[in-house]
């Protein structure tokens, strides 16, 4: 797991790792949440991806989402 950078300062996000046709998220509850093509679609995780690199915007776009 890569640490999310947390940019602003105030995310619910803690930890990640990709791969690649899914994601896993470590949120600061302790809780993991797997994203993936079947579940979500390509164009989404990819998102997901980006926007974990650049440790801004995630917790706001997962929020988003439909949690299966």
């Amino acid at each position: 797991m890569k640490d999310y950078a947390n940019l602003s300062g105030n995310s619910g996000v803690m930890q990640y790792d990709s791969e690649d046709e899914y994601v896993i998220v470590m949120f600061t509850s302790g809780n993991f949440i797997g994203y993936n093509y079947d579940d979500y679609g390509k164009q989404t995780v990819e998102k997901i991806k980006e926007l974990a690199e650049q440790g801004f915007g995630l917790n706001r776009f997962l929020n988003t989402l439909k949690q299966i």
